[in-house]
């Protein structure tokens, strides 16, 4: 599907939003400080700016994930794992990996041998239990068949989400302490701060709200934007109160 096409999709979605929501183009022209004839422009174009959806998005009180995601579910719907389904992966995170190689990079898996290195024994291991899972189907000359439509969605609280959390937390911790000492690599900032609980609570507003900025602009690059104009990118971000131990026992040489 071409930028183009999911830019008016993208449009038509939030018309329908609009609507459902009893808004108007008036309303709509008062929030963006426009006239209700230049809002009438914006919703018949075949393009429209980031800043401009993201002010849709404000005005409709809603996320442009969550905007992302209606448009997916109203072309092919939203996928969910069954229990056994993520049971299994979140105890074989590989079988996993790998049936995202194949669903979210459409790789076959002769690419997905050559990618990663594995044999093709493993890889008919990997698809043997896809297959009783129900995910895919091999339709014989190389050719597997996905079972599953739309956006894969799991809870951050279920199987999947608190598995991978953590797994996630742990890699990320390992990788980052290594790079440390290659600034030009890996952006770090490291800050003992001084805060009431008001303070902590202002910080932590501010931060979401940057951080649910950047995760929409996350989403509509990987919406839009080819592959290779993008990088991805790890953020992790721990903020808890802590003890100065290691700076009385500095202060005590």
């Amino acid at each position: 599907m071409s930028a183009q096409k999911l830019t008016v999709d993208m449009i038509a979605t939030l018309k329908d939003l609009l609507k459902k929501k009893g808004y108007t183009y008036g309303n709509l022209a008062i929030h963006l400080n426009l006239s209700v004839p230049a809002i009438k422009r914006i919703m018949t174009a075949d393009e429209i700016s980031f800043s401009r959806i993201l002010a849709i998005c404000d005005f409709l009180n809603i996320s442009l994930e969550e905007v992302l995601q209606i448009q997916s579910a109203n072309t092919s719907g939203l996928f969910t794992f069954t229990q056994q389904q993520e049971e299994f992966f979140s105890g074989n995170p590989t079988y996993l990996a790998y049936f995202f190689e194949l669903y979210n990079e459409k790789l076959s898996p002769k690419e997905i041998e050559k990618k990663h290195h594995i044999t093709s024994r493993s890889s008919e291991k990997y698809l043997k239990k896809l297959e009783s899972l129900g995910l895919v189907q091999d339709s014989g000359n190389g050719r597997i068949k996905l079972n599953t439509l739309g956006i894969i969605s799991w809870s951050d609280h279920g199987l999947l989400g608190q598995t991978f959390s953590r797994q996630m937390i742990a890699s990320f911790c390992k990788w980052a302490t290594e790079k440390i000492t290659m600034p030009d690599e890996m952006f770090v900032e490291l800050q003992g701060l001084s805060l009431t609980k008001e303070n902590f609570s202002d910080f932590k507003k501010e931060y979401t709200e940057l951080a649910k900025k950047y995760r929409q602009l996350s989403a509509y690059n990987r919406k839009i934007m080819k592959k290779n104009m993008y990088s991805n990118i790890s953020i992790m971000t721990i903020a808890d109160e802590w003890e100065e131990k290691m700076f009385r026992d500095v202060s005590e040489l």
